[in-house]
């Protein structure tokens, strides 16, 4: 009889565990909207990001 009870306990532990499986899926719902709001970052600088050297381009020289 006490054999009977232990066997009933790992049983009963799986079906718990599938509705809580569920439940990760509905949280993932509140994330898709998160990266629909553009945060209003300011774009950096192409100048400090990319410095354009004035050398690399030899514009001047026309021979």
């Amino acid at each position: 009889m006490r054999r009977a009870i232990p066997t009933r306990t790992p049983t009963s532990a799986p079906p718990p565990q599938e509705p809580r499986k569920r439940t990760t899926t509905k949280w993932c719902w509140p994330t898709t909207p998160a990266p629909t709001r553009p945060h209003p970052t300011p774009p950096p600088p192409p100048s400090r990001s990319r410095p354009t050297k004035p050398h690399s381009r030899p514009a001047r020289r026309r021979s």
